[in-house]
């Protein structure tokens, strides 16, 4: 039985996936579907661990701001509390101008992108499942 994390109503909240991370706001529990109402804030990538040149050290680190984008409901077994050293880098960079990286992607797209991917690695997650905790097939 998984437990469902403790985490408060605005609470920072971050998922890792493969060198991203997602960083949202908890807004509400939904305690039926074992899962978060989240507002996204940004997506942090380390864009070295894309890169094929492994040679190229150049600063690899790229925020997109995701304040504006739609809400989410997401399993709670994808979070973890973000830690508070993450938390005062990302406010403090939120508003500086030119920190945010313009992308050929919209923010709309990366963001789905990062969803779908997910929901392709841990398709387990995003199952539905009855009051007891039963899959529904």
């Amino acid at each position: 039985m998984n437990t469902f994390p403790s985490f408060r109503p605005y609470q920072v909240l971050c998922i890792e996936h493969k060198g991203q991370f997602f960083y949202s706001e908890m807004i509400q529990k939904v305690t039926l579907r074992q899962s978060y109402w989240v507002r996204p804030l940004a997506l942090k990538i380390d864009e070295n661990l894309f890169s094929k040149d492994f040679d190229v050290q150049k600063d690899s680190i790229v925020l997109y701001d995701l304040r504006g984008q739609s809400d989410l409901i997401l399993p709670s077994t994808l979070f973890r509390a973000a830690l508070d050293t993450e938390v005062v880098q990302l406010l403090v960079s939120v508003d500086r101008p030119g920190c945010y990286t313009e992308s050929d992607r919209s923010p709309h797209c990366l963001l789905h992108d990062l969803v779908t991917e997910l929901c392709q690695s841990y398709p387990g997650a995003f199952g539905d499942a009855d009051p007891t905790g039963n899959r529904i097939e």
